[in-house]
């Protein structure tokens, strides 16, 4: 009768700790693959065959997530699949791959970016629109375009220049115009030291 009654209680002790959670101490390091886990992690995983595998979701089931922890990570497998992290609201990890986070929502102050910016394919991407416009550009060189529109309605003067020898130059070689305008009132208008407006043709 006490065997049997030390088996009931072994069993009631298995079936226990079955649905008990695992949860390493504060202290020491777990290894998985390893029984010699480096000393600063508290968990490492060593293989040369296989990787880890992270929660995969789609983009209603990692959103419904109740109460994100900062630095939560899931793989969002519908949408723009890749993987996503928790901090002050979801952010998706930036690669190179397929998948990348091409509305830049990640930039949320001034950044540098120390790359040539070059649309996917010539003449068809525009940057800002009628609607919404940037408000200054600066530019240390030349600046190539196809035609350039330059001021509005509203707007008195459409282009100022300044320069120490020209306000504008136009060089014209093919029997055109070096500086061409049309208006009611002024089509090309300089007033400089030097000239406020020069054009050359041909």
């Amino acid at each position: 009768m006490k065997k049997i009654c030390l088996a009931v209680a072994s069993l009631l002790a298995l079936a226990m700790n079955s649905n008990a959670q695992n949860i390493f101490p504060s202290t020491g390091s777990a290894g998985i693959g390893t029984t010699v886990p480096a000393a600063s992690s508290l968990l490492e995983v060593r293989s040369t065959t296989k990787g880890v595998l992270i929660p995969r979701m789609t983009t209603a089931q990692r959103t419904a997530i109740v109460s994100p922890a900062t630095g939560l990570l899931v793989y969002q497998t519908d949408g723009t699949t890749g993987f996503y992290y928790y901090s002050a609201g979801w952010r998706l990890l930036l690669t190179t791959a397929t998948g990348t986070n091409t509305s830049l929502s990640n930039l949320s102050t001034t950044t540098a970016i120390n790359r040539t910016l070059l649309p996917g394919t010539t003449s068809v991407f525009n940057l800002g629109s009628s609607a919404r416009k940037w408000k200054i550009g600066y530019f240390s060189d030349s600046i190539y375009a196809g035609s350039v529109t330059a001021g509005s309605a509203g707007v008195q003067t459409g282009v100022t220049a300044t320069g120490s020898s020209y306000g504008v130059q136009g060089v014209s070689t093919n029997n055109g115009y070096g500086v061409f305008g049309t208006s009611n009132y002024l089509g090309v208008y300089g007033n400089g030291a030097s000239y406020g407006v020069y054009g050359q043709g041909y």
